[in-house]
């Protein structure tokens, strides 16, 4: 996040977290969904945040889950 005196690497950042997600990580689908929900370091993309952030609440997590929610509330 580039806090602490260290450069932000965002292309590094979503490496890590596809690799994570892709070894069963619900933080790493999740942050996934984030990425592509808020468009960092890529062009916004909402069917790609409610797939990854879908994967992340089937392994429980709850902060994914709420993020689904509010995707599917926005969505007309």
């Amino acid at each position: 996040n580039g806090q602490g005196g260290l450069t932000a690497n965002v292309t590094k950042a979503r490496t890590l977290y596809q690799r994570a997600c892709d070894a069963q990580s619900s933080l790493g689908c999740r942050e996934l969904g984030r990425i592509y929900e808020l468009g960092v370091g890529v062009k916004p993309d909402v069917k790609r945040a409610r797939k990854y952030y879908q994967v992340a609440c089937d392994g429980d997590d709850a902060t994914a889950c709420t993020s689904l929610g509010t995707l599917d509330r926005a969505a007309p």
